[in-house]
């Protein structure tokens, strides 16, 4: 019995310490997402304008020990150890990148800039791309007759590195928290708020939201036509699309309940969690595309 209350109290002890949450400044918040931003700065100056990185030899390990230590380790010193000192370690990282591209003696050739750009432009979809010009009120999901067409610029929606970029960085930030957070070494001003307040943790929440959004409308540009295509089968692409996250939420929860691990009832509730939220938005996104017209 006193074996159990032990349990009990130490699992509530560890519910207790990521609840009741006010957040933080929204100034320390950005110096430590700029620190993962300014780091793939200077990863990418030291990439081009030094040979510390030995890419042609296809050298992995030292490659990623390298990448490691560009990308990670400062963001991981921004949330935890330096976290008091993020605005001084973007200095620092911007100092570094401007010493190295003004140091270097190597300049990159047109041939590898030419290269580096067909590599970051490159498209597997070669088709010609057509915007169709349609009035949506007066456009059935069945008939596209009369829709008048025009060639889109094919430049507006290749794939863009600042994008690739961002959701790399939103990525890296999100699992460092996460696996950093039930740690007194993670400060509590950055753990997901409550009622009131703003973290860096409610900003990753946000962030997958706005990056799911940025590259939910490729499909759509590429291929306008889709935008009237019967609900049905939308829905049903939706789903399909959505169904791996949606199996990601399950087995989170079946190993949430298994393992009797700590439950922030007020962040999600007993058993939602992120992962359906990410799974049912273009579910919903697409049943209120449907509903427009009639609102």
């Amino acid at each position: 019995m006193e074996e159990l209350m032990d349990e009990i109290e130490y699992k509530k002890a560890k519910e207790d310490w990521v609840t009741g949450h006010e957040g933080g400044s929204m100034w320390e918040i950005y110096f430590i997402s700029f620190v993962l931003l300014n780091s793939f700065v200077l990863w990418s100056a030291a990439a081009k304008y030094t040979k510390i990185f030995d890419y042609a030899s296809n050298n992995i390990i030292s490659n990623f020990l390298l990448e490691y230590m560009f990308l990670i380790i400062p963001s991981l010193l921004s949330c935890t150890l330096l976290v008091d000192f993020a605005f001084y370690l973007n200095v620092i990282l911007l100092i570094l990148t401007f010493v190295i591209i003004n140091t270097s003696s190597i300049k990159p050739t047109s041939d590898e800039k030419k290269k580096k750009k067909n590599r970051w432009e490159s498209d597997s979809d070669e088709e010609e791309i057509i915007e169709l010009s349609v009035n949506e009120d007066k456009l059935d999901d069945k008939n596209l007759a009369g829709a008048s067409t025009k060639k889109i610029n094919v430049d507006d929606i290749r794939r863009k590195p600042f994008l690739s970029a961002f959701r790399s960085c939103m990525m890296i930030l999100t699992c460092l928290s996460i696996l950093a957070v039930d740690f007194p070494i993670f400060p509590r001003r950055l753990a997901k708020t409550e009622t009131y307040g703003t973290s860096l943790m409610d900003l990753g929440v946000g962030s997958f939201v706005f990056s799911s959004g940025i590259v939910a409308a490729r499909p759509f540009l590429k291929k306008p036509e889709n935008r009237f295509k019967p609900f049905k089968g939308q829905l049903l692409r939706a789903v399909r699309q959505a169904l791996p996250i949606l199996i990601l939420g399950f087995i989170r929860l079946m190993m949430v309940k298994g393992v009797d691990y700590q439950e922030h009832a007020s962040e999600y509730g007993v058993h939602w969690n992120f992962f359906f939220t990410l799974g049912f938005l273009p579910i919903f996104v697409t049943i209120c595309r449907a509903l427009h017209k009639y609102i």
